[in-house]
């Protein structure tokens, strides 16, 4: 591969777009789950103060490092219940 390929002078950075997206769907999928429940949550994987808090963060435009990784608990949620 050419150097501007294996080693691209700017590096491609989608956290604007991740965050956005957090923002416009997350942020209600979060809402949704903390009020209807989750298996997720009952298993005691989950804990529903600290989703609470991301999503307040991620609402609010102010994620932290490792925020965004709540995604994977979505999809979690999203495999196992049918909303």
């Amino acid at each position: 591969m050419p150097p501007q390929v294996a080693r691209p002078p700017i590096a491609e950075n989608f956290r604007q777009i991740i965050t956005m997206a957090m923002r416009r769907h997350g942020v209600p999928r979060i809402r949704t789950i903390l009020d209807a429940g989750s298996p997720l949550i009952e298993a005691g994987l989950i804990a529903p103060d600290g989703l609470a808090t991301v999503a307040d963060r991620l609402g609010a435009g102010t994620p932290v490092d490792g925020d965004h990784e709540v995604v994977f608990a979505l999809l979690a949620d999203s495999a196992l219940v049918r909303r």
